[in-house]
Formats: structure tokens, sequence, C-alpha cells
């Protein structure tokens, strides 16, 4: 007996491809300034004396995904409403986390720049909200986080003491934001795997703070790689709004196959599919 053979998909599923191809392509191509600025980064690594030079190539990489937020927004960054607001929030924080990547070239300011991402964290918890809740998950992570602060604490000195709970406490509540926001396989969208980004960001984010004092060596090329990695799942948080609109108009596509009536006289679907394609692409 034989395995049943693949149905070849329906006009309706290679619409759906090509809706998320071209989606995909669009990111691609505004990523490309980002992809291009870690590369001259690891080029350039740190020297034994910092310099401004220095400062302007780490910094690119994030501000780079600032742009991708602009361009890939435009104008709706303007407009009121929940995913206009996300989006801000997300560009805030990746400026800011710029800020304090600048900061941390010099071992002087590790403090600062310490308190300037826990600002970010913040942008990112105001952005991923408190919908849904999940309790159980925030209780896991706070026991894991203060189980593992326990062994660091004794090793600390002067402001660090309260500094490192501190920011911990809230990278883990940003952690734990990012992952009961989307990572739901139940309302995923198929092909829409950028729904989960936020979730794996906040957790290459939390693996790059682990040893974020070492400066040279092998250990600052993992940290810069999951530090990079996991802004730019951050960044692509905001195709969340691209999810919801591809399933609304693979709904109207399939309205329009099935001669499915207007759901409003003046609105056919194929003029609903016309305008969401429109905001989904530019």
């Amino acid at each position: 007996m034989t395995g049943a053979s693949a149905e070849p998909k329906g006009p309706q599923g290679a619409a759906a491809d090509d809706d998320t191809a071209r989606l995909l392509k669009g990111v691609m191509l505004k990523l490309l300034p980002f992809f291009k600025a870690v590369v001259i980064y690891f080029v350039v690594m740190p020297a034994d004396t910092p310099t401004w030079l220095y400062v302007l190539v780490k910094v690119m990489p994030v501000l780079s995904l600032v742009l991708f937020v602009v361009l890939h927004e435009g104008h709706r960054l303007s407009l009121p409403g929940y995913q206009c607001r996300f989006s801000r929030r997300v560009a805030l924080a990746l400026a800011l986390s710029a800020f304090a990547d600048a900061l941390l070239v010099w071992p002087s300011q590790f403090l600062t720049g310490m308190f300037v991402f826990v600002a970010v964290h913040l942008l990112y918890i105001a952005a991923f909200g408190f919908r849904p809740l999940r309790p159980a998950l925030g209780v896991a992570l706070y026991a894991s986080s203060a189980w593992a602060v326990s062994f660091l604490v004794p090793g600390l000195k002067g402001p660090l003491v309260l500094a490192v709970p501190l920011y911990t406490a809230v990278l883990v509540t940003m952690l734990w934001r990012a992952v009961a926001r989307d990572w739901d396989f139940r309302t995923l969208v198929p092909g829409h795997w950028f729904r989960l980004c936020p979730a794996v960001g906040g957790m290459l984010f939390v693996a790059s703070s682990s040893d974020s004092t070492c400066s040279t060596g092998p250990s600052q090329v993992l940290i810069m790689t999951t530090y990079y990695t996991a802004q730019l799942g951050m960044a692509l948080s905001i195709l969340s709004r691209n999810a919801i609109m591809l399933k609304e108009l693979q709904e109207s596509d399939r309205e329009l196959n099935v001669g499915v009536a207007p759901r409003s006289p003046s609105t056919t679907s194929h003029c609903k599919g016309k305008l969401l394609r429109k905001n989904v692409y530019t």
C-alpha cells in the first residue's frame, strides 16, 4: 500500500505562498544595510584603545535596524493605533540600544550603559504589553533568574550589588512578555515564522547579557553575535502587523474564490484584497 501523494496547491495556496514570498523579499532588501554593518563590525572588532571610529562601527548594525523599522512602516509610524505605537516603541528602543552600545565601549560608563539598557527593555515591555498574561511562565522565569543571580551577588561590589539584580529583573520581564506575546503555534499563520522572532530575540538578549563584561577575545564574538541577532528579532517583531493583514488578505481571497457575498454593500472582497496588499507591501 503506497502513501497518499501530496495534493497540489490550489490557487488559494499559491496566492498565500506568493504573498509570503513578496513580503520576505521586501524585508530582506531592507535588512541589507544591517547585514553589511554586522560584517564590517566583525572585520574591525574592538581595539585595545577605544576609538570613535570603533564606536561608529559598533552602533551601525542597530542603527540599521532603526532604519529598517522606519522604511518598513513609513508614514504609518505617525498614525494612531496599537500597531503604530508598537513600532514606534521598538524603533525608540533600538535607537536607545545604539546609545547604550556606544557607552559600553568605555569601561567607566558600564553602569550608565546598563541603566540605558534598562530603559530599552522597559520600552520593549511596553510594546509587547501584558496580554496574554501567562503568569506561570513569568513565575518560572523569575524563579530561575533569581537562582542564577544568587550566585553572582556575592562577587559584586558597590552599585553593582543593586544594579545587576535590577537589570536582571527588567530583562527577565522583557523575555516573559516577548515569549508570552506570540509563542503560540496554534495562532500562527502558516509560513509566518517571524511571529516567533520576539521570543527568540528575548532569549538571545538574555544569552548576550550573561557575560557582557567581557570586551575582547572569542567570548566577545559570541556575545555580539547573539546581541545583534537578538536586536534583529526585536526589529522583526513589527512584522506581526503583516501576519495579521496577510491572514485577512488570504481570507478575502477565499471569499472571492468561493463567491461569498461582500461584507458591506460598498466594499467587495476584491477591493479589500487590493487595499490589504497595498498596506502589506508598502
